[in-house]
């Protein structure tokens, strides 16, 4: 589901992405949990999604929550972390 989104996104359908990589979000939770690295790098690509989508309100609050989380989760320095913090720029 998540390599779905990622390619609804890159086609031009971002509308798609964000339903399926909302259920890509859940399926992630179910399998490994709110706070598996897995989970967040869905969460990012969901992010992205609704952004392109063109709800740059709510992808912005999407990124300063993910970027929150991953820094407690994965540490500041952590990739995943500094590329969270660079959604907020992109949707700011």
């Amino acid at each position: 589901m998540w390599n779905l989104g990622g390619v609804l996104i890159e086609s031009g359908d971002p509308a798609a992405a964000v339903e399926v990589l909302t259920d890509a979000i859940r399926e992630s939770q179910l399998a490994y949990g709110d706070e598996h690295h897995n989970t967040l790098l869905v969460r990012h690509t969901h992010t992205n999604a609704v952004g392109e989508a063109g709800n740059r309100a709510a992808a912005l609050d999407l990124a300063h929550r993910l970027a929150d989380d991953c820094a407690r989760i994965l540490g500041t320095d952590h990739q995943t972390t500094i590329e969270a913090r660079a959604l907020i720029d992109r949707w700011s």
